[in-house]
């Protein structure tokens, strides 16, 4: 099974009920989905949490966000297992772990094909932790463990699933472009998808727009970020800018523990 084969083809051969009517050039790995780009093509995010990991699968919308409302594949990892079981301090259980997500990536991206999606080559991860240039400053990720301090997560988790994409590809390597993991502080990421949301409300793009933002995330961990909101005029992107004038990150904590130790 091609995992990449994107279904755009000129409008004579255009199936006849597509989930969106668009065409033109198919998507590569360097590109970014636009209006005319789209169709039938699903992006694959993945939240890292304390206690669990939610993978999914949305639909790329014409308007250049993505449908939340309706995910059409989703997955949930717990994080704590007899086998692999987080926070951690090794390294060995780390490597497991990546792989074990790879592996459950993998599964999603089989069945968004079985429904006639193209997957779009980039993932993006949300996790704890201040994250600069795709590495995890130690000592910011109690959620995680001592093991992933300095750990290139988004590098290691997509060596990971172009390996297993390689071995289940019926056709050489070298026709299929690589995935890519982007990785950011999930709660930079919810900062950034819900007031990219609320401008959707004209009230609240001129409310936002030009203002310095507080964001609070709390779950397993706390964590949060500051950023001022710029929103480009039409016709230019929908999406507004994000200018972290801190690093983003206030911090991680884990919110206390049951009585066997295990994060609450």
């Amino acid at each position: 099974m091609n995992f990449y084969e994107n279904k755009i083809e000129p409008p004579s051969k255009m199936p006849a009920k597509p989930p969106i009517k668009q065409t033109t050039k198919p998507i590569t790995n360097n590109s970014t989905p636009t209006t005319a780009e789209a169709f039938a093509t699903a992006m694959v995010g993945i939240d890292l949490g304390g206690t669990k990991i939610a993978i999914g699968g949305a639909q790329f919308l014409p308007e250049g966000f993505i449908d939340v409302n309706s995910l059409i594949e989703t997955t949930t990892i717990p994080t704590s297992t007899p086998e692999l079981s987080l926070p951690t301090d090794s390294c060995e259980v780390r490597d497991r772990f990546v792989l074990r997500m790879a592996q459950e990536i993998l599964l999603l991206m089989k069945r968004l094909r079985a429904k006639n999606f193209a997957i779009y080559p980039s993932i993006g991860l949300g996790s704890p932790g201040n994250i600069q240039q795709g590495i995890i400053h130690a000592e910011t990720t109690p959620q995680l463990g001592s093991a992933f301090d300095n750990f290139n997560l988004a590098e290691e988790l997509a060596a990971r699933l172009n390996s297993l994409i390689r071995e289940s590809a019926s056709q050489d390597k070298d026709t299929h472009p690589k995935i890519t993991v982007t990785t950011r502080n999930d709660a930079l990421a919810q900062m950034s998808f819900g007031i990219s949301e609320l401008i959707k409300d004209q009230h609240y793009r001129q409310l936002l727009n030009g203002k310095k933002v507080a964001y609070i995330g709390p779950g397993t961990g706390l964590g949060g970020g500051f950023a001022k909101v710029t929103i480009p005029p039409p016709p230019s992107s929908p999406h507004p800018i994000f200018d972290f004038f801190t690093d983003g990150h206030i911090g991680d904590i884990i919110m206390g523990k049951k009585a066997d130790g295990d994060p609450i």
